[in-house]
């Protein structure tokens, strides 16, 4: 009986020290025809002391390679390394099965590699070390691949393995290259560190600076008062879609039919000279009384305490002379996104008088880029952006009052734009 244990005894260490590799052809009713290289390893602890290393290749199929008989691969976080002698990069699966029973661990895919180009290894190397972990486990193996090359070659077509094999080689040389790209580009990247800090620091000075011209007093454009109306003249705009004047109406006023035809009145002066207040149902209106300064014609403009004035219809001729005044051929900041960029305003009309029609506002204002502080990229651009138009109003006029519930696009000038004081 001693004699007999110690022969098997002798038996095991040359298996586990010594195993080669072997293939066969199977055939299966379900999975059809496929061939099958293994190899049996070493280590781990009872009862998982001879796990086998198996590539798998089936014309249905394509490639497999999984490791059986190694311990319980159902649990998550399943992992398996490969660190071949004579090579100090370790190779991680990226995706791992577990397999039909829980006993096998399949290698879908490979981070920063392929499967091929780990045969390739297995053809190449003496021995390869195998790592399985999973949240159950951490077990370490060692498969020979002496034999391997011919094993593999004879149950993988040799078109297909060479192909294969160089497809891979030539997706790590550009896996290589990028890896180098990126690596200059960091450096690239480190080396502008400094520019940038300097760019942050001299917009953190400008930011510094920055006041919005809604808070200065002397840059802020005074919204009128819908009381003291008198004596102010207005322009009907050119509208983007035509559509008629709201709000007015000719000669005698009706509530219920308030508008000017577009064509009739488009680009014409008219002024108000004279305020009535009625109450409707316990709404009070002010009813301006306008005259057409080309013919005198009277209309009406009716406006709702819960209103203000549309800024599609019409524009305040005394805001665009206030405006110009203010701020025409001055220079501006505003940000943009997260950077900051300083315009000269070049020009000033009304919305549609310079070919450009908007519905955000009732006055047009023309921007010349001085400077375009760029935080993300360090720089400072002089003249970087074509001139633009921007559709804004000037003061509160045209904004919502108190009791306005709805929500019309508005955009004010003096809470747009800041002010650098020196």
């Amino acid at each position: 009986m001693r004699r007999i244990l110690l022969l098997l005894f002798f038996i095991t260490l040359s298996f586990e020290s010594f195993s080669q590799w072997s293939y066969k052809t199977v055939k299966s009713d379900f999975d059809g025809t496929y061939k099958r290289a293994i190899v049996f390893g070493s280590g781990g602890e009872y009862p998982y002391k001879n796990p086998y290393l198996v590539v798998r290749y089936g014309k249905e199929y394509g490639l497999d390679i999984y490791i059986s008989d190694a311990g319980y691969s159902g649990c998550d976080n399943r992992k398996v390394f490969f660190k071949f002698n004579g090579d100090d990069e370790k190779y991680k699966s990226k995706y791992v099965n577990e397999g039909a029973n829980s006993d096998s661990w399949f290698i879908s895919s490979l981070e920063n590699s392929s499967l091929f180009e780990l045969l390739d290894k297995f053809m190449k190397h003496s021995y390869v070390s195998v790592r399985l972990s999973n949240d159950c486990s951490l077990k370490d193996y060692r498969f020979s691949l002496g034999g391997s090359s011919n094993a593999i070659k004879n149950i993988i077509p040799k078109e297909i393995l060479n192909n294969e094999i160089l497809a891979a080689a030539k997706k790590k040389e550009r896996r290589k290259i990028l890896q180098e790209r990126k690596q200059k580009k960091r450096y690239e990247f480190n080396k502008q560190q400094k520019d940038i800090d300097s760019i942050s620091q001299t917009i953190n000075t400008i930011e510094n600076k920055l006041k919005k011209l809604s808070s200065i007093p002397s840059l802020t454009i005074k919204s009128l008062n819908r009381e003291k109306m008198i004596g102010e003249k207005i322009k009907f705009l050119t509208k983007k879609y035509k559509l008629n004047y709201k709000d007015f109406e000719r000669a005698d006023y009706s509530l219920n039919s308030s508008f000017l035809k577009y064509e009739d009145f488009k680009g014409r002066i008219a002024t108000i000279i004279d305020l009535i207040k009625e109450d409707y149902f316990g709404v009070e209106y002010f009813i301006y009384k306008l005259e057409l300064d080309d013919n005198k014609e009277i209309v009406y403009l009716k406006v709702s305490e819960y209103k203000n004035f549309n800024y599609e219809d019409i524009g305040f001729l005394s805001l665009l002379e206030k405006a110009r005044i203010k701020y025409l051929g001055k220079t501006f900041w505003k940000e943009k996104i997260i950077d900051l960029v300083e315009y000269k305003i070049s020009k000033i009309s009304f919305a549609g008088d310079d070919g450009e029609v908007f519905r955000d506002g009732a006055f047009n204002v023309h921007l010349e880029t001085k400077r375009y502080l760029n935080r993300s990229e360090g720089k400072v651009l002089f003249n970087s952006q074509k001139p633009k138009v921007m559709n804004v109003n000037f003061s509160k006029t045209y904004s919502l009052v108190e009791k306005d519930n709805s929500y019309p696009k508005e955009k004010v000038f003096e809470n747009i734009f800041y002010y650098r004081e020196e």
